[in-house]
């Protein structure tokens, strides 16, 4: 399961916003992806691959422990 929240903290400290808000262009202009796949990351729609998951390490010093949450046992 893919937890967003230390990906967008640490994008408000990077200052990647607009309007108050984590801007998915000034994300993507970091990562060096498009801005839909920097929005669908933001927001939490789908798992990151983890190139993906690389380059948010590399660039938000964001672990890749935490971005993935266990999921509950059932």
């Amino acid at each position: 399961m893919y937890d967003r929240t230390q990906l967008v903290s640490a994008a408000e400290r990077k200052g990647d916003t607009r309007r108050g808000r984590v801007s998915a262009a000034a994300v993507g202009r970091r990562l060096g992806v498009p801005p839909n796949t920097a929005w669908r990351l933001i927001n939490g729609h789908g798992e990151p691959k983890a190139s993906l998951v690389a380059l948010v390490e590399r660039h938000y010093d964001v672990k890749a422990r935490h971005l993935n949450v266990p999921k509950a046992s059932a």
